[in-house]
Protein backbone atom coordinates (compact mmCIF):
# COMPACT_ATOMS: atom_id res chain seq x y z
CA UNK A 1 0.00 0.00 0.00
CA UNK A 2 1.15 3.47 -0.47
CA UNK A 3 0.65 6.83 1.46
CA UNK A 4 1.04 9.80 0.03
CA UNK A 5 0.00 13.18 2.24
CA UNK A 6 0.50 16.63 1.93
CA UNK A 7 -0.88 19.40 4.02
CA UNK A 8 -4.08 19.91 2.15
CA UNK A 9 -5.38 16.17 1.80
CA UNK A 10 -4.83 12.83 2.55
CA UNK A 11 -5.31 9.49 0.04
CA UNK A 12 -5.13 6.51 0.19
CA UNK A 13 -3.49 4.75 -2.81
CA UNK A 14 -4.13 1.06 -2.67
CA UNK A 15 -6.57 -1.63 -0.94
CA UNK A 16 -6.18 -5.09 0.27
CA UNK A 17 -9.49 -7.40 0.60
CA UNK A 18 -9.76 -11.21 2.17
CA UNK A 19 -12.77 -12.92 0.67
CA UNK A 20 -14.29 -15.15 3.58
CA UNK A 21 -16.61 -16.85 0.78
CA UNK A 22 -17.53 -17.64 -2.43
CA UNK A 23 -20.38 -19.41 -3.86
CA UNK A 24 -21.35 -20.39 -7.62
CA UNK A 25 -24.68 -19.94 -8.44
CA UNK A 26 -26.29 -20.81 -12.07
CA UNK A 27 -27.65 -18.10 -13.77
CA UNK A 28 -30.82 -20.15 -14.17
CA UNK A 29 -31.60 -21.07 -10.55
CA UNK A 30 -33.39 -24.18 -11.94
CA UNK A 31 -29.94 -25.11 -13.29
CA UNK A 32 -27.87 -27.52 -11.58
CA UNK A 33 -24.02 -26.45 -11.28
CA UNK A 34 -22.38 -29.93 -12.12
CA UNK A 35 -18.80 -30.00 -10.63
CA UNK A 36 -17.25 -32.51 -8.81
CA UNK A 37 -14.85 -32.92 -6.31
CA UNK A 38 -12.44 -34.39 -8.44
CA UNK A 39 -12.50 -31.30 -10.74
CA UNK A 40 -11.29 -29.08 -7.97
CA UNK A 41 -9.20 -31.29 -6.55
CA UNK A 42 -6.17 -30.29 -8.42
CA UNK A 43 -6.55 -26.26 -6.79
CA UNK A 44 -5.58 -24.60 -3.51
CA UNK A 45 -8.37 -25.26 -0.88
CA UNK A 46 -9.10 -21.64 -0.70
CA UNK A 47 -9.82 -21.02 -3.94
CA UNK A 48 -11.03 -24.20 -5.22
CA UNK A 49 -14.10 -22.60 -6.99
CA UNK A 50 -12.52 -19.56 -7.57
CA UNK A 51 -9.54 -21.50 -9.48
CA UNK A 52 -11.83 -24.10 -10.77
CA UNK A 53 -14.10 -21.57 -13.10
CA UNK A 54 -11.23 -19.47 -14.32
CA UNK A 55 -9.35 -22.41 -15.13
CA UNK A 56 -6.59 -22.53 -12.19
CA UNK A 57 -5.03 -19.55 -13.83
CA UNK A 58 -4.62 -17.78 -9.80
CA UNK A 59 -1.35 -16.67 -8.32
CA UNK A 60 -0.25 -18.78 -5.94
CA UNK A 61 0.79 -16.10 -3.50
CA UNK A 62 -2.74 -14.50 -2.70
CA UNK A 63 -3.54 -15.00 0.85
CA UNK A 64 -6.06 -17.80 1.90
CA UNK A 65 -6.64 -19.92 4.95
CA UNK A 66 -4.37 -22.51 3.55
CA UNK A 67 -1.91 -20.07 3.68
CA UNK A 68 -1.89 -18.39 7.54
CA UNK A 69 1.53 -16.95 7.01
CA UNK A 70 0.48 -14.58 3.83
CA UNK A 71 -3.00 -13.83 5.78
CA UNK A 72 -0.51 -13.08 8.70
CA UNK A 73 1.61 -10.84 6.46
CA UNK A 74 -1.21 -9.06 4.94
CA UNK A 75 -2.35 -8.10 8.68
CA UNK A 76 0.99 -6.89 9.74
CA UNK A 77 1.57 -4.79 6.31
CA UNK A 78 -2.24 -3.58 7.06
CA UNK A 79 -1.26 -3.01 10.87
CA UNK A 80 2.00 -1.29 10.11
CA UNK A 81 0.35 1.32 7.29
CA UNK A 82 -2.25 2.48 9.70
CA UNK A 83 0.10 3.32 12.67
CA UNK A 84 2.48 5.09 10.04
CA UNK A 85 -1.05 6.93 8.70
CA UNK A 86 -1.26 8.30 12.22
CA UNK A 87 -0.26 11.54 13.32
Amino acid sequence: MARFRNAATAAIAGSCACIALFTSTPVYPADRLAISRQDTAPYRRSYQFLAYGGRGHLPADIPGDDRPDLVAALHDDAETWLRAATP
